[in-house]
């Protein structure tokens, strides 16, 4: 390990990284110091965690990461700069206690770093953000103190693009928003120039990484359109759940970490019968009691309907054919689907207190 005091200039910091000089000796062994051990690791089996006995679809298990070299500035503002130890982990030793802040690199460009100390579950890591120093370097600002500090640190580089189709395949046309999500932020997305219908959120001029766990997708479909179904996969099919409006797949499913998979999006048209009622059951006999929104009784959507006594429903008329009351179904075609009692316009027709009571 080498310790440098003050701010090394880029050029020394260059032969730094290509030969590491040995450990120097400690100038400061009457003040407090502890260590830190940094682990980092590829999620080849997209969690968030580290754990070599999951297999991912590819075949893939999480390893070890030793590819970058580790820097640390001290709470004295002194850059350390170590390789990995042959078991892979990078150790920085009797560092001055205090505030300090760790440098990971990593390629911005096809890669994010997160932070999966103490995780349980991709719902705790967070991505680090990305700092230039001596390089682009993902960045943890941490406290040593003197029982010593861990950091757990991932490396993934997953897409995500949605596929956003009508039923027949063709390119749904005119959408409002296309919205991609992981670690409960959202990005939106936008078309590819040559790959209508396909859409993906990108970050300057590259694309957006997303942090593995659950990744989603939410359409703001055009007027006239709504969400008919989403799928998910890559090699593979995925399982795809919904909530609150968005649609979700769980990243432990895609074929490894150096992938975009994908969402397919169907939509359909709303058809004009979507606000028509379900099919009546009218029994022989049966009471009703029949009333519009506004009070009136006139005709409304070409139904029709006549009043015996006691209000009871004699007979209906569709579209001028009358129909008597014989135990058929009627689409009366002005309720609400799946709802009796609702209004859905001024002139809406309602049915309620439906009794299955014979005529006496």
């Amino acid at each position: 390990m080498r310790r440098i005091t003050g701010f090394a200039a880029a050029g020394i910091a260059a032969a730094l990284i290509a030969a590491p000089l040995p450990a120097m000796a400690d100038e400061t062994t009457d003040a407090a110091t502890g260590d830190l051990t940094v682990t980092r690791f590829d999620d080849r089996y997209s969690d968030g965690l580290f754990d070599t006995t999951k297999t991912a679809p590819s075949g893939d298990v999480d390893a070890l990461n030793t590819s970058y070299a580790a820097q640390l500035v001290d709470v004295n503002g002194t850059r350390w700069y170590v390789s990995a130890d042959a078991d892979g982990l990078y150790r920085f030793n009797d560092v001055p206690v205090g505030a300090a802040t760790l440098y990971l690199g990593h390629d911005p460009s096809n890669t994010i770093l997160f932070d999966a100390t103490g995780a349980s579950s991709a719902a705790e890591i967070e991505q680090l953000p990305t700092t230039e120093y001596f390089g682009s370097q993902g960045t943890i600002n941490l406290v040593i103190d003197e029982d010593g500090e861990t950091r757990l640190v991932g490396m993934t580089a997953l897409r995500l693009v949605a596929n956003v189709q009508l039923a027949d395949g063709t390119p749904a046309p005119g959408l409002t928003t296309v919205e991609l999500g992981s670690g409960g932020d959202w990005y939106p997305a936008t078309e590819y120039s040559f790959q209508a219908g396909t859409y993906e959120a990108f970050k300057g001029y590259g694309y957006v990484y997303h942090l593995p766990g659950d990744l989603g997708v939410r359409v703001t479909a055009p007027e006239g359109y709504r969400v008919a179904g989403v799928t998910a996969g890559d090699i593979n099919q995925f399982t795809v759940s919904e909530r609150d409006g968005a649609y979700y797949f769980s990243s432990g499913q895609v074929w490894n970490y150096f992938w975009n998979p994908a969402f397919t999006v169907t939509l359909e048209q709303i058809p004009p019968a979507d606000t028509i009622a379900p099919t009546v059951t009218v029994k022989e006999g049966a009471r009703f009691t029949v009333r519009q929104a506004n009070g009136k009784k006139d005709a409304y959507n070409k139904v029709t309907y006549t009043l015996a006594d006691a209000g009871e429903l004699a007979s209906v008329s569709i579209n001028g054919v009358v129909t008597p009351l014989t135990g058929q179904s009627f689409d009366l075609g002005v309720i609400k689907a799946g709802t009796f009692g609702a209004v859905t316009g001024t002139n809406t027709l309602i049915v309620s207190d439906v009794a299955a009571t014979r005529r006496r």
